[in-house]
């Protein structure tokens, strides 16, 4: 897995004859810039690497129907979970809604979300940041 986001990192870096690079402005250090790049790019390739792993475990159990009960009270307990994030998500402001779903659902790229919502690149991370915050706020509050 490391290795798998190591070379998305890289490639993301690259990509278009390096446009991300050159989209350096200089507001915060080279160091910083290349960090929170890598840290992004990051949590998209595990969430879709957790993703993928996710649904072939659930194929390979549908298959074997090994210890059934467990995972069908596992399934249920998986699935209240997802509905009550996606209710969260649903309370979330338009804008960090937008951005959340086509970022973690969809699994859109920075790029093209900037490009489809017209919001700047470095303004998406912010936003995504806010979002999860007051999602994880939400779920605390809401935790007994």
């Amino acid at each position: 897995m490391i290795d798998d986001v190591t070379a998305e990192v890289f490639t993301t870096l690259l990509a278009r004859d390096a446009a991300v690079l050159r989209s350096f402005q200089g507001r915060c250090t080279l160091q910083t810039y290349l960090a929170v790049i890598a840290t992004r790019v990051s949590r998209r390739v595990i969430a879709q690497i957790v993703s993928r792993e996710t649904k072939q475990t659930d194929a390979i159990d549908d298959l074997t129907n090994f210890n059934e009960s467990v995972d069908a009270e596992q399934r249920i307990i998986d699935q209240e979970e997802i509905q009550r994030l996606l209710t969260l998500v649903d309370r979330l402001p338009p804008r960090q809604r937008e951005l959340v779903v086509a970022f973690y659902q969809q699994g859109d790229t920075y790029a093209e979300i900037s490009q489809r919502t017209g919001i700047p690149i470095g303004s998406i991370g912010t936003t995504l940041r806010r979002a999860e915050q007051r999602l994880r706020q939400w779920i605390t509050d809401e935790s007994p």
